[in-house]
């Protein structure tokens, strides 16, 4: 194999901060860069002696970071920042209080406004790739690696992520609780909880608890059950995460606002699914709880989850939820599901597994009956011989579901009475 010659090339550049009238540095990006990232970078190197770097600085940051080196420049926020408390003024503490709130409010501190205003409360709003992405990241965000977070058996992070929360968790363990239709019921989480007590190092740290809604078996929590299980989780320390894929079709079925199933039922952090209705390549994390925002978003880099085209998947998330476009999809689904569901309820050989509450259905369903529809042209999941998902699309017509509910009648029908 031919040698590869790679040069390896830093460009840094700074504009000049010093004002030449006064001598005065007006803005510290200089003096915080050359400590949290320039020095950074060429320690960096002291790990690879084999590998070769050139570092291109242009002048005017040249002559910045001789002038910081020396010990002599002029910089009013560094005077002040390293005064001590006790010799500080009223002005040098509202001085000090400008000067740590001097950035772009608009971009760094009040965006996502129409998210604050949808959640009726501030929020950080990360777009991910995937709902895994999501559902990994947060849950990694608020549990350590030796953490314990609680979910429902057949929850989506318990049976079909690959354990992707345990990966970017760094060894956090998913622990079920028992519940009906793909639920935490809060009676079985206060029950287990006990079990994990601080001082028992032995079964790792009860760190939180997720709920999917709606459910992996496509049940919707009412908010009292949602509410009943954040009272159980806070009252033992734990944070708690909602697994939102189906969040709107949840809303669409509650008919209640996205802040009460939300942050004031006592959830810290949302997985906000859009693909699932009708997105195009994006999800959302949501965080209610300022606390996990800073740390989520390394791992959101880590993860490979901060794009330099952002902004096509925030135009998305942004479309998605105007003048109620969101709700409007959730709905159509779950109307969808609702009437084929009201078509083969009385209907020979299929059993409703769970409540059809949004817009997914569960049928048992004979093998044979199974092949007929693939064969008809129906795509669905077949979660064991006999168990079939089907999942209502957000444009899903009227004509389509009959068209459904037709063949699953012709082909689970008696043979008696498929004869008639």
């Amino acid at each position: 194999m031919n040698n590869i010659h790679l040069v390896v090339l830093w460009h840094m550049h700074q504009p000049q901060y010093r004002d030449p009238a006064s001598g005065r540095y007006v803005l510290p990006w200089t003096r915080l860069h050359a400590l949290k990232d320039y020095w950074g970078m060429v320690r960096v190197l002291e790990e690879f002696p084999r590998v070769h770097a050139t570092f291109n600085v242009v002048p005017s940051l040249a002559a910045q970071l001789e002038e910081y080196a020396s010990g002599h420049f002029d910089e009013p926020w560094f005077t002040l920042a390293f005064s001590p408390a006790e010799t500080l003024s009223d002005e040098d503490k509202a001085e000090l209080l400008r000067r740590g709130f001097q950035l772009n409010r608009e971009h760094l501190m009040s965006r996502w406004p129409r998210y604050c205003e949808l959640f009726e409360t501030k929020v950080r709003v990360f777009p991910v790739a995937t709902g895994t992405a999501a559902n990994a990241l947060s849950l990694a965000a608020i549990a350590p690696p030796w953490g314990n977070v609680f979910c429902a058996a057949a929850a989506h992070i318990n049976t079909a992520e690959t354990n992707a929360a345990g990966f970017f968790g760094g060894g956090l363990k998913l622990v079920p609780v028992l519940g009906d239709y793909g639920k935490i019921n809060a009676g079985a989480l206060a029950f287990a909880l006990p079990g994990f007590p601080p001082e028992q190092t032995h079964r790792g740290k009860a760190a939180a608890v997720s709920l999917t809604q709606a459910t992996d078996l496509g049940a919707v929590y009412r908010l009292d059950e949602v509410r009943d299980v954040a009272k159980v989780a806070k009252s033992f320390g734990l944070m708690v995460h909602m697994d939102g894929a189906r969040f709107a079709n949840a809303l669409a079925r509650l008919q209640c606002s996205p802040a009460d199933l939300s942050w004031r039922a006592g959830v810290d952090i949302l997985s906000f699914g859009a693909t699932k209705n009708g997105g195009a390549l994006t999800d959302a994390i949501v965080v209610f709880n300022p606390d996990i925002a800073d740390g989520l978003a390394i791992q959101l880099r880590r993860a490979g989850q901060v794009w330099s085209k952002m902004r096509f998947a925030s135009a998305q998330l942004m479309a998605y939820i105007e003048n109620g476009l969101w709700l409007r999809l959730a709905a159509q689904s779950n109307r969808a599901a609702a009437r084929i569901a009201a078509g083969i309820a009385d209907a020979g050989g299929i059993k409703l597994v769970a409540p059809v509450d949004a817009n997914e259905i569960f049928l048992e369903l004979p093998a044979g009956a199974m092949d007929g529809l693939e064969a008809d042209g129906f795509q669905f999941y077949r979660r064991s011989a006999t168990l079939a998902r089907f999942v209502c699309r957000f444009d899903v017509t009227d004509a389509e579901a009959d068209a459904l509910v037709a063949s699953l009648r012709r082909h689970c029908a008696t043979p008696a009475k498929a004869a008639e």
